[in-house]
């Protein structure tokens, strides 16, 4: 009888053993291969943020003011932000904030940058900063000030937001153009900060390709207008993208001196294509004279000049004038942070490639992502022998991408090469089947039927013993 439970009991073994085998090569049969579809995420991507630094100051009664700052690579933008409370906690929404960047050298890289308010948030205001190659310890610092009356001018309200002025939003922002192509799109989309409605405007042919466009902000009602008595401080804003980057350089007209007053520039992303955007990526914001930039009849003027030798594309998305009124008083915060800007520490090097194995399957899937901080990228799958099985061509961005493709049935090893503007990375992957994927559902069977056979051979035999 001992003989027989342990004779039973090596079958038992004997069974499970295959059945493990024979789920483990059932799981890899019910991958189902994919056809190559390259998708581009572009939405803003923070890859090396690993920790937030925050610092928080002690201000007029007992309001506070943090900025926060987060670790970043070279090339990233930089969402810099922070919560405006008053002496209880509570959040103050209709504050104006202005921040100051100072580069690791010391030397002041943004100056009086208007930071906007967040739709719908509890006293957040952002300023989105595209970061440069120089690296180290960058330090910020802001002013917030708050009254009970903050002024959008030329704001929509239907369909869009706007959470404090709601008259004169139909009064159109006139533009001109002395250099490029014609404002393509209805002007009134300029008005609007949240419809992500663009116009756009195609760089002039030659040499040098500019556009350079005059934005005037003259309503017919002169209630509309910029009161420079009433008005405590007067901020620009624009957001929007481009195809292909450039530095885009802002204007106002003093008029005063009967010149053009620099206000700041901008290096864009250059992230949208000829034809779409991808969302704004490019932000900007300049503390404006009230004395020197605003008429006396309250118009403003802003000029826009960016010059290339690569045809490019703006699209404009929204300019705004928001002014702080002074008939009531005003609390001032202040508050400091830094932003730490590194170039080789981080998940991804600033040209890489990943795949989620080393050894697949035939005609199975193959998970592909890359990361590219520098455009443009192409990505190259290289067969064997030397001839191309994927060119994916220039890709006009950064950030992270991922490929999907299906393997092919030929044993060989694959190069995966991805160039990210003159540097490259590699990885080599290996189409094979091993012995745990040889599929195993007749051997099983087969074993199970003989096992069957032998169990009852010895049990009728030890039947006659007995």
């Amino acid at each position: 009888m001992l003989r027989k439970l342990v004779f039973f009991g090596m079958i038992c073994a004997v069974l499970v053993s295959l059945c493990a085998g024979s789920g483990y090569s059932q799981d890899k049969g019910n991958l189902t291969g994919i056809e190559p579809t390259p998708i581009n995420d572009t939405g803003k991507v923070a890859i090396s943020s690993v920790s937030v630094k925050e610092i928080s100051s002690t201000v007029q009664k007992g309001a506070g003011l943090t900025i926060h700052g987060t670790e970043y690579k070279a090339g990233e933008t930089a969402t810099i932000f922070l919560q405006l409370r008053d002496a209880v906690g509570n959040p103050i929404n209709n504050g104006v904030c202005y921040l100051d960047l100072f580069a690791p050298n010391k030397t002041k890289v943004l100056g009086k940058a208007p930071m906007l308010y967040t739709a719908y948030s509890d006293g957040l205001y952002f300023y989105d900063y595209n970061l440069p190659a120089s690296t180290g310890l960058y330090m910020v610092s802001a002013t917030c000030t708050y009254s009970n009356y903050i002024r959008h001018y030329y704001t929509l309200t239907a369909g869009g937001w706007n959470p404090f002025e709601y008259g004169c939003g139909d009064e159109l922002i006139n533009g001109t153009v002395s250099v490029g192509g014609a404002l393509q799109g209805a002007v009134i989309q300029l008005n609007n900060l949240m419809d992500w409605a663009y116009v756009y405007q195609v760089a002039g042919a030659g040499g040098t390709k500019a556009v350079n466009s005059t934005f005037v902000w003259n309503a017919s009602d002169a209630n509309c207008k910029v009161n420079k008595t009433n008005t405590q401080e007067l901020s620009f804003y624009y957001m929007g993208e481009t195809y292909n980057p450039i530095v885009m350089n802002f204007y106002a007209w003093n008029w005063v001196s009967s010149a053009w007053d620099s206000i700041g520039s901008l290096s864009t992303v250059g992230r949208a294509s000829t034809t779409a955007t991808t969302g704004v990526e490019d932000y900007f914001g300049a503390k404006m004279s009230l004395l020197n930039h605003t008429a006396p009849d309250g118009t403003v003027k802003i000029m826009v000049y960016a010059g290339s030798g690569t045809t490019f594309v703006v699209w404009y998305d929204w300019m705004g004038l928001v002014a702080s009124t002074n008939n009531t008083a005003i609390t001032e915060l202040k508050g400091s942070g830094e932003i730490h800007l590194s170039g080789d520490e981080g998940i991804y090097e600033s040209c890489s490639i990943m795949t989620d194995k080393d050894q697949y399957l035939p005609n199975s899937p193959v998970y592909v992502s890359y990361f590219s901080g520098t455009a443009p990228t192409r990505l190259k799958i290289i067969q064997m022998n030397g001839s191309t099985y994927y060119d994916s061509g220039l890709v006009n961005g950064t950030g992270v991408f991922v490929f999907n493709f299906t393997s092919p049935a030929e044993r060989q090893s694959y190069l995966l090469e991805l160039l990210c503007g003159n540097s490259f990375a590699h990885k080599v992957i290996v189409i094979d089947r091993g012995f745990w994927d040889i599929p195993f559902e007749p051997l099983i069977f087969l074993a199970i039927g003989f096992i069957l056979v032998i169990f009852a051979i010895l049990f009728f035999s030890s039947r006659r013993h007995d």
